[in-house]
């Protein structure tokens, strides 16, 4: 589970793949977010969230299994 939290409003988030392809994405409402990632395989990936001063955040995340 990746747990999300900003002082602006989310307005979504992606799970992308490290060649830009989209594994999850989720519209948002809120300033905390938890998404579940039992379904995605281990690897290397990249969390895209939006926010909703039309910002932009990326981290690289790795998720063991």
């Amino acid at each position: 589970r990746i747990s999300i939290h900003s002082s602006a409003e989310i307005k979504s988030i992606s799970i992308q793949s490290l060649n830009g392809s989209v594994i999850k994405e989720f519209s948002v409402n809120g300033f905390t977010q938890n998404i579940n990632v039992a379904d995605v395989p281990a690897g290397f990936y990249l969390v895209v969230v939006r926010l909703s001063d039309h910002s932009c955040i990326t981290r690289k995340i790795i998720i063991n299994k």
